[in-house]
């Protein structure tokens, strides 16, 4: 889990907002952060070269928890399409581990932050505005 808390400045801005903003802002904003880890976890992911089905087109992201002050993605897979790749994020006892969603989070971090700060300061700045 990541946690991204603003400076002063932003927090005191963000806590101005009425409710219906806050949480649509930060619903877009935690979107923006999971989806670049997502597309991080896809271009990691190994492809089945006997197939033209990518396994990491079926990754997805869905809001597990929000609240009034935060919200949590989870990132994983569609069950029904690409249950290998929990097998190679993971390991068998018949094939080594080749993760990609835990390096996606691990090196992407950073340009997760900047998207769901980028998103949260244009957000902000339209709200007042409106």
């Amino acid at each position: 889990m990541v946690t991204i808390e603003g400076d002063k400045k932003l927090r005191r801005r963000f806590r101005a907002l009425d409710k219906n903003a806050q949480g649509l802002i930060l619903v877009a904003a935690a979107a923006a952060g999971a989806n670049v880890v997502k597309d991080g976890a896809r271009d990691r992911a190994p492809r089945d070269p006997n197939s033209s089905d990518h396994g990491a087109d079926h990754i997805e992201i869905e809001v597990d928890k929000r609240s009034g002050k935060s919200v949590r993605f989870n990132i994983g897979y569609d069950k029904s399409k690409a249950l290998g790749l929990k097998f190679q994020e993971t390991g068998t006892r018949f094939q080594a581990a080749q993760p990609h969603l835990r390096p996606a989070l691990d090196e992407d971090r950073g340009k997760a932050v900047d998207a769901v700060g980028k998103v949260l300061k244009a957000g902000i700045n339209a709200a007042r505005k409106a």
